[in-house]
């Protein structure tokens, strides 16, 4: 069966958002190679967990299971140019505990992989945000950095997702990907308490 490998390259491809820390690696030792990594828990393709916006009591991404990070996804293509909306997703068929991973502008224009934040990007809209958690779905994804909009204060994405123990993975490129059914494969590292983790995230047609 075919894979497809969605996530973006650190150290060339990957964005960093107004912020955050940026990615890095030196090398740290003559005999042989090793590299010090610096980079922040969203770098990359990353999976947020509820306790990103929820600290207190969302859960982190220890507390799921390994195998919670597998499961059945839908890639859906949003023609919008500006943000994902409740009404382009109208009549779409999804099942309870899979996965919506969001295939938009920033895919196909190569903006999720240029190593440049700009803050005009395909954004999810808090109805859209809403239409997944009504439908029980268990992880959204974006291809772009952040399912926000740039500078709102309020992150009624995140907030929407999150709140409601969903997963959110951000920075996956979908350029080559066609819409359609697969399983979506997206470990994050073995971190304790950790609110997010850059992960290597892949789809296997089914």
């Amino acid at each position: 069966m075919a894979l497809y490998d969605i996530s973006v390259k650190l150290g060339q491809q990957n964005i960093v958002y107004p912020g955050d820390p940026a990615f890095s690696r030196e090398a740290v030792t003559d005999g042989g190679e090793a590299m010090r990594l610096t980079m922040g828990a969203h770098s990359g393709t990353h999976l947020d967990a509820p306790a990103h916006f929820f600290p207190e009591d969302g859960q982190r991404l220890d507390d799921f299971p390994v195998d919670h990070f597998i499961m059945p996804a839908r890639v859906v293509e949003i023609l919008d140019p500006v943000a994902v909306q409740a009404d382009d997703l109208e009549g779409l068929e999804t099942e309870p505990g899979e996965a919506i991973l969001f295939r938009t502008g920033n895919s196909h224009s190569g903006r999720v992989t240029n190593g440049v934040f700009t803050e005009e990007y395909v954004y999810l809209t808090q109805g859209a945000a809403m239409w997944c958690v009504d439908r029980k779905l268990r992880l959204v994804g974006l291809d772009y950095i952040s399912l926000d909009a740039y500078g709102d204060p309020e992150s009624p994405a995140h907030h929407t997702i999150l709140g409601n123990g969903l997963l959110a993975l951000e920075g996956i490129n979908l350029e080559e990907v066609r819409p359609g059914r697969y399983r979506l494969i997206c470990l994050p590292l073995s971190i304790r308490g950790a609110e997010g983790s850059p992960v290597r995230a892949v789809l296997e047609e089914v």
